[in-house]
């Protein structure tokens, strides 16, 4: 609770600038993240083809003694790995889709802060405009 409300009164002392720049050093954050994201599903895809590649490459010129034995092995091998390729696309997708949610329930929570922060200023200087024509300046000044 303690640590909350020391939050609270750092935001709000913060300058919109400043919260601007942190939410937009977020969101680059979160994009950097889901690049790598991205960058390692794509490498893990793609060392998955390779050894599909090679393993489809081997069975295919196989010695013919050992054709009949070695052929069928061979091809479902191909086929466990092709299964293995296509789990790991869909593993990776989910991981993008996770992150990209996850940077937009982020950017919710930031424009609901940066709202709740400038609707607060404007009802305090709308006060202070208020007192002010009223003649009331030490108030005024008080809640500004």
């Amino acid at each position: 609770m303690r640590n909350r409300l020391f939050f609270a009164q750092y935001w709000r002392k913060l300058s919109i600038t400043t919260k601007f720049t942190l939410a937009l050093s977020v969101f680059l954050l979160l994009i950097v993240l889901m690049a790598l994201t991205g960058l390692l599903a794509l490498t893990a895809v793609r060392r998955q083809a390779e050894t599909a590649i090679l393993t489809g490459i081997e069975t295919q010129q196989p010695p013919s003694e050992l054709a009949e034995t070695v052929l069928p092995a061979g091809r479902a091998e191909v086929e466990r790995t092709q299964m293995q390729i296509i789990q790991t696309s869909q593993f990776a997708s989910a991981v993008l889709v996770f992150a990209v949610l996850t940077a937009i329930l982020l950017a919710v929570l930031v424009v609901l802060l940066l709202n709740n922060s400038i609707t607060r200023n404007v009802v305090q200087l709308n006060d202070a405009a208020i007192r002010l024509q009223r003649g009331d300046l030490d108030a005024a000044e008080k809640a500004a």
